[in-house]
């Protein structure tokens, strides 16, 4: 199982300085590769990735949105491996709390489980209810929303129903997404382990 994590860049070199150094230990750990591609980012990302030792990629789409920049990192991936599985993350969370080795393994059952599972999403939580989350044991279930800011893409997913649409600029080319996976008779799961957002509850999508 080949598994990528898409950092999603634009304008996040504060994020950069206090993420990279910790994803790119986790995803070593795991043999996961890492791509960082950034949306031609007007402060001083792109000096700061270009001086780090990770597959990276500029969209030149001259910041055309979201969308646009998954997509420039889902097209460069081909350029690297045919991976199975991509981790789609944004750059304002709290990666100390990320445990890539439990991320493996969840997205490992859950394709084992479930088949034809295509976007897996998991539990979006703040500083004010991370303690009590944290008490859950882990389960993963079929769901009609996921939070948009760290979820996984099957690359099955990807060869049926194309990439993301760039007309959407910011807001909705997840929920546009996730209503193509089901019309395809793809399944959206949602595990309960958790991920912390800095901008928690900004990137609740639910389904049309």
């Amino acid at each position: 199982m080949k598994i990528c994590f898409l950092y999603i860049n634009y304008n996040g070199e504060k994020d950069l300085q206090r993420n990279l150094s910790k994803i790119i230990k986790g995803c070593l750990e795991t043999q996961i590769d890492i791509i960082v591609t950034d949306d031609n980012s007007s402060d001083n990302s792109w000096e700061i990735i270009k001086k780090i030792e990770v597959y990276k990629t500029k969209n030149k789409s001259q910041n055309r949105g979201f969308a646009s920049n998954v997509n420039n990192g889902l097209k460069f991936s081909s350029k690297i491996d045919n991976y199975d599985f991509f981790i789609i993350s944004n750059s304002d969370l709290n990666f100390e709390l990320i445990n890539f080795e439990i991320l493996k393994t969840i997205i490992s059952k859950s394709i084992k489980t479930y088949p034809k599972m295509g976007i897996l999403g998991f539990n979006e939580v703040n500083s004010s209810n991370l303690f009590e989350a944290q008490k859950r044991e882990l389960n993963v279930n079929e769901v009609t929303n996921v939070p948009g800011c760290f979820f996984v893409l099957a690359k099955n997913l990807i060869n049926k129903i194309g990439y993301l649409d760039e007309d959407y600029f910011m807001y909705g080319e997840d929920n546009d997404y996730f209503f193509r996976c089901k019309k395809n008779n793809f399944m959206i799961l949602k595990s309960n382990y958790n991920i912390m957002h800095f901008s928690e509850g900004s990137s609740e999508n639910k389904l049309k």
